[in-house]
């Protein structure tokens, strides 16, 4: 919980000095369906698989994520192409959208490429 309150300061300052999208936020899994990959206002309802948590939006994204877990506990870092588990990743709200990152760098290395462009 500390790490994504730092991570959440970090980008803020970032956001500051580059003037990124505001609608571009470090986002707490909870508020994330790992289904949908969409991000809600309010906390999520928890789904244990294999020792993790993730979150689903509805009893329907809880059970799709029960029944076949590896479609949706998995994402892609858009930055080193990995396969990364969304329980352990850093989650960016990019306008509604969840992006997962591997690490800090990764992030890192997204925002730059975003201010970029």
């Amino acid at each position: 919980m500390r790490s994504i309150k730092i991570l959440i300061i970090i980008f803020l300052f970032i956001n500051t000095i580059w003037g990124l999208p505001k609608n571009y936020q470090i986002v707490e899994a909870k508020y994330v369906c790992m289904t949908q990959d969409k991000v809600f206002d309010k906390e999520l309802l928890p789904v244990s698989i294999n020792g993790k948590t993730y979150y689903g939006c509805c009893g329907g994204c809880v059970l799709a994520m029960k029944e076949n877990p590896s479609k949706y506990i998995y994402a892609i870092d858009p930055i080193t192409k990995e396969r990364i588990n969304k329980a352990d990743s850093i989650i960016l709200n990019a306008n509604g959208y969840a992006i997962y990152f591997k690490n800090k760098d990764s992030l890192n290395k997204y925002l730059i490429k975003l201010r970029n462009q």
